[in-house]
């Protein structure tokens, strides 16, 4: 009985990421060859503008995370003394509004917002505690850049009792 024929090997191809730009680079070669055959356009015609980097425009949309916010957080707490002796001093909360350049530096001094304890001399010394941290801790490190927009003016909390654990 005569054998049958055994049917030839594929080779079996490997797959090449070489090839598969080349295919991409013809295609786009050909679609640039395509423009160029397509009738002129008017001299009046407007140009496309061209669209931001959506890449771009993510990450400047994007909040801070907790753990950025913490950095700053803990660099300023390094910074802070609480004012000892004062009555009542672990409710005595301080907002204080900052106002930073790109390299962390302060852009403007910062300010006490939304209290109206201003009268209260022990409210006027955390206050000033607090202002005195801001500006002894600049310039702040380690800020993301891309999220300037979120950064540039924060408003920092000052509880005593948080920093006492509280």
């Amino acid at each position: 009985m005569p054998r049958p024929k055994a049917k030839p090997k594929r080779k079996r191809r490997q797959f090449n990421t070489n090839r598969i730009a080349a295919l991409l680079d013809k295609d786009h070669t050909k679609k640039s060859t395509d423009s160029r055959r397509s009738p002129k356009k008017s001299k009046t015609a407007k140009p496309v503008p061209r669209r931001a980097n959506p890449v771009r425009a993510q990450s400047i949309a994007q909040p801070m995370t907790m753990s950025e916010i913490d950095a700053i957080r803990y660099q300023i707490q390094q910074c802070w003394s609480i004012p000892a002796g004062a009555r009542d001093a672990e409710n005595l909360v301080v907002r204080i509004k900052v106002f930073l350049n790109t390299d962390g530096t302060l852009a403007k001094a910062p300010e006490i917002v939304g209290s109206n304890q201003t009268g209260d001399p022990f409210y006027r010394t955390a206050a000033e505690s607090a202002r005195r941290a801001v500006l002894k801790c600049a310039p702040l490190k380690n800020l993301p850049v891309d999220k300037y927009s979120r950064w540039r003016e924060l408003t920092l909390t000052f509880n005593p009792r948080e920093m006492l654990g509280g």
